[in-house]
C-alpha cells in the first residue's frame, strides 16, 4: 500500500502493528509525531471475527476478538489523546462492525458485545 501511495506522488509510512501490545500503538503514534510533525487523527478499525454456533463457542477466538476489539481501542484511547492533547488537537475515529446492527446465527458470538 505503500508503495502505490507513493508511486502516485503521494506520503505514506508503514508501521507493522499488533493493536493488542500497548507498545506497537505508541510506537505507532510516536512513528506519525517523528515523521509528520503531528498527529491529526488516529483510526481504529482493527477486528476479528470468532465465527462458530454460539453453543460451540472456541474460548481462543473469542478470546483473540475481545483483546482486540477491546484491548485494541484502549490501547489507542492511551496513545493518541495525549499527543493530541499536547498538540492541541487532533480526531479519534472509532469503526464499529455491521454486527452491531446485524446478526447472522454463526455471528452470534462476534456480535453479542455490539447489541443495545
Amino acid at each position: 500500500m505503500v508503495d502505490g501511495i507513493t508511486a502516485k506522488g503521494g506520503t505514506a509510512t508503514g508501521v507493522i502493528v499488533d493493536v493488542t501490545r500497548r507498545e506497537d500503538v505508541r510506537r505507532l503514534t510516536d512513528t506519525a509525531v517523528g515523521r509528520y510533525g503531528r498527529l491529526d487523527v488516529l483510526v481504529s478499525i482493527a477486528g476479528i471475527m470468532a465465527v462458530s454456533p454460539f453453543d460451540e463457542v472456541r474460548q481462543d477466538d473469542g478470546d483473540a476478538m475481545v483483546a482486540t476489539h477491546v484491548t485494541g481501542l484502549l490501547n489507542g484511547i492511551g496513545a493518541a489523546p495525549p499527543v493530541c492533547r499536547r498538540q492541541g488537537s487532533g480526531h479519534f475515529v472509532t469503526v464499529g462492525s455491521t454486527s452491531a446492527y446485524v446478526v447472522k446465527a454463526p455471528q452470534a458470538v462476534h456480535a453479542a458485545p455490539r447489541r443495545r
